[in-house]
């Protein structure tokens, strides 16, 4: 989870299986600049789910369907 397109991220990424990990951007409120949209691309051209969430919408915490993880699914 973040709340900046940080540069350094996809070289992480790369180190990682493919759908190994997902990412969370929390934006402010209007549109998002280009350079976090084509960070969004580069990360999903890695294999990296991204989804982007309003500032200020509220974590319900939801069993996942196998081990001890949780997932977190995000309403208003």
């Amino acid at each position: 989870m973040t709340a900046r397109a940080d540069a350094q991220l996809p070289q992480v990424l790369r180190r990682l299986p493919k759908g190994a990990a997902g990412v969370v951007f929390v934006h402010g409120p209007g549109e998002l600049p280009e350079h976090v949209h084509a960070w969004k691309r580069q990360l999903e051209a890695l294999g990296c789910p991204v989804t982007l969430v309003p500032a200020g919408t509220a974590p319900v915490p939801v069993p996942a369907a196998e081990g001890g993880a949780r997932h977190a699914v995000w309403g208003t």
